[in-house]
């Protein structure tokens, strides 16, 4: 049979077809195929997946440490002696390490006698202040007495004026009253007074003089006194103690190491304030309420976890949200350890990712 041209078109277009798309078909084919059997076979020796059952979501957790505290020491130097192992358990004022103090015993006896030394230059100074103003305090001691010997004078003067005594005249026979003599002449009195001014004057230019050497002799014992006091502070404090109950996490160094002050020796941390820390995307934070309880998996076992509060990502995790676990049993946890935190899904869920 002939076929007209029309239908001699449209068999070469569908052949041409056919041949176009028959290979590119069959490589889409063979790559999905591969991928299906990867898939498989990577699933089967469980690198990179993780095959949980379908109703729980697992993701990571760290331990962080609300009280926690770093222990050093109050100044250079050797560690003496340690009393504690990592991992031990201690008591609030378990002594936990000691510094050796045989320079320090060197410094304070030094320090003690720079503060005898101190302290004989003020008792000098203040000697040799008190004799040279002697003189001036005589004078003005004298200058005062007379001063106000003289007033009284003045005074008894004023009041026999003010009183006239009485007389009898011989010759008559009659009482004659007379004025007693009124000594208004105070030249004296001004005179002294002037004297005595002048004394207190030189005397507290005197004084003024003296009075820099005194304070810079006690300025200089007061911190030669001051020095004792911190080193024997220092050496009371070579024992050092646990500042709280907890457990010993960290220990930095060995005994006769030096040292640097306040350099971290160990840690103490209470297991009170553990907390698992993961973070998780919105659709986990919806079904999760604080109070809730979800189960943590370490390496010393599984034990439950309270959930206490969730905190919104910032930046990066602006759409995820932080949730803080208090585990109900700290025993074998540690400051920076992972933990997985395992989260129960929903009825009718089949999987959730966790956010990383």
């Amino acid at each position: 049979m002939e076929l007209t041209d029309k239908e001699t078109r449209r068999v070469l277009v569908r052949r041409f077809v056919r041949r176009r798309w028959k290979l590119p078909l069959q490589i889409i084919g063979a790559a999905l195929l591969i991928m299906m059997v990867s898939g498989y076979a990577t699933g089967r020796k469980g690198e990179g997946v993780v095959r949980k059952p379908a109703s729980d979501l697992v993701t990571n957790g760290v331990v962080d440490s609300l009280r926690a505290k770093s222990i050093g020491s109050e100044f250079d130097g050797q560690v003496e002696s340690l009393s504690v192992r990592a991992g031990q358990t201690v008591k609030k004022g378990q002594k936990l390490f000691r510094m050796d103090v045989r320079p320090l015993l060197a410094e304070l006896a030094v320090a003690k006698a720079e503060t005898a030394s101190a302290y004989q230059a003020l008792q000098q100074s203040r000697a040799e202040c008190a004799a040279d103003l002697h003189e001036f305090n005589a004078r003005i001691q004298m200058l005062n007495a007379a001063y106000q010997q003289e007033r009284q004078a003045i005074r008894a003067s004023r009041e026999a004026v003010a009183a006239p005594v009485a007389s009898e005249d011989e010759a008559s026979g009659t009482i004659v009253e007379t004025p007693s003599v009124d000594p208004y002449d105070t030249t004296r009195l001004t005179q002294l007074d002037a004297e005595l001014r002048e004394a207190q004057r030189l005397r507290a230019e005197q004084q003024a003089a003296w009075n820099p050497v005194i304070a810079a002799a006690a300025q200089a014992h007061r911190q030669a006194a001051g020095r004792v006091g911190q080193i024997q502070a220092l050496i009371a404090s070579a024992d050092r103690r646990s500042p709280l109950n907890g457990v010993v996490t960290a220990l930095n160094i060995a005994p006769g190491e030096w040292i640097r002050s306040h350099q971290p020796v160990l840690r103490v941390d209470d297991p009170s304030g553990y907390r698992v820390v993961t973070l998780v995307d919105s659709e986990v934070r919806a079904r999760l309420e604080p109070g809730s309880t979800l189960t943590l998996r370490a390496a010393a076992g599984p034990s439950a976890g309270r959930l206490e509060k969730i905190e919104p990502g910032e930046d990066r995790e602006l759409f995820k949200y932080y949730l803080w676990l208090k585990p109900q049993q700290a025993a074998g946890l540690r400051p920076g350890a992972q933990v997985d935190v395992v989260v129960a899904q929903a009825a009718g869920e089949t999987q959730l990712t966790a956010a990383r």
